[in-house]
């Protein structure tokens, strides 16, 4: 059965196309042209505003004289035709800075307006208020509209290349003692101390533990084939950043913490499960109910739930561990994946002697000995 023609004024989706069209005269001849974009709620929304202008776009004429360019709309055009390189939840992210923090201040102006001291008036402004990370991730964003900007031709240059930039700053994350890890994998309980042991002995992301699943952890071979984060309830695959798809060893202790906790517990798919038998979308829950009140009872500082990872490698690299077997066990590595059949008959050898050595770390941690 065909599909239903999309349409609206100025725009169509023909049914034998996949993308929108735009429609309409042009110097007194009538033109119909693709826009070689997908109908998303974003980009409709966007070209019942502008089809005359994407229209005169695709015909040559975009820049008939004394026309300008909208910051915002353009800007929404450049994160749709660009989403296929994020993921859903930095798109939305990538949208909300632009809505945020960078058309507020630039509401005065058209993209052709907008100089280098503009930016750096506006990046100011907003060192005042936001971290130096996200600042750098709103002149990201702007940077790429305007870079898309000259190259349609709108602006010569991109004023983003003359501004002046600042550093990044990053807060120093304080790890857990190794007594204060100890007593946590001691005096916990449950589905939690199983979490814990793998969070302190795999370096393993928070949102890469909630999305663990049993078929992901081979408990004879002493290994966790990672395949996935989760993030504001999505499931995440590896990205250009975060490699989300590696094999992790993890030593004796957790392994059998693992097998105390599975022989304890029915049968189910994901590895930790909330009280409504779902995987946790997020870690906020486990961190107020379960975290926050392990550590008042057991008289140790908060720290985020995240610092187990930065704990992880600061123990091993006060350990002599290899920087390289660390880096890949965190996800650093862009070319750490590595199939689970591969990984067992041939791999397994290349750092065996360094999980020898992190089982001895592990295993004297929980011992009180001094390695």
């Amino acid at each position: 059965m065909p599909r239903k023609q999309l349409k609206g004024k100025g725009w169509f989706v023909p049914t034998k196309s996949k993308y929108v069209y735009v429609c309409g005269t042009v110097n007194g001849k009538y033109y119909r042209k693709s826009t070689n974009q997908l109908p998303t709620k974003a980009y409709i929304k966007w070209i019942e505003k502008n089809h005359q202008k994407k229209l005169e776009e695709l015909c040559g004429l975009s820049h008939s004289k004394g026309s300008k360019t909208s910051l915002r709309d353009f800007g929404m055009e450049v994160l749709e035709m660009t989403a296929h390189k994020r993921g859903k939840s930095h798109q939305q992210d990538m949208l909300r800075k632009l809505e945020l923090h960078i058309l507020p201040h630039f509401k005065h102006f058209y993209i052709e307006d907008i100089k280098s001291i503009d930016i750096e008036r506006w990046q100011q402004k907003l060192l005042e208020e936001l971290s130096t990370s996200t600042v750098k991730k709103c002149r990201h964003l702007l940077g790429l509209i305007l870079h898309k900007a000259t190259g349609a031709d709108i602006i010569a240059k991109n004023p983003m290349d003359y501004a002046e930039g600042f550093s990044v700053s990053y807060k120093k994350r304080k790890p857990y003692t190794d007594e204060e890890v100890s007593l946590m994998l001691r005096f916990s309980k449950g589905w939690m101390r199983a979490f814990l042991y793998i969070a302190f002995t795999s370096g393993l992301r928070t949102g890469e533990i909630i999305g663990l699943k049993w078929d992901d952890i081979d408990l004879e071979n002493k290994v966790i084939f990672l395949k996935r984060s989760i993030s504001k309830g999505n499931i995440k695959e590896s990205s250009r950043t975060k490699n989300h798809n590696r094999v992790i060893d993890i030593p004796d202790i957790t392994v059998e913490a693992l097998k105390a906790y599975k022989h304890h517990r029915p049968h189910r798919e994901w590895v930790f499960v909330s009280k409504h038998g779902t995987f946790f979308g997020e870690t906020k829950t486990i961190v107020k109910y379960h975290f926050k009140p392990l550590l008042e009872k057991l008289g140790i500082e908060y720290r985020t739930l995240y610092v187990t990872r930065h704990t992880y490698a600061s123990l091993l690299a006060n350990s002599d561990i290899s920087k390289t077997f660390v880096k890949e066990s965190l996800g650093h590595s862009a070319k750490s994946t590595v199939l689970e059949e591969h990984y067992i008959t041939h791999d397994r050898s290349k750092w065996q002697k360094q999980a020898v050595q992190v089982n001895n770390v592990f295993t004297a941690l929980l011992d009180g000995t001094k390695r």
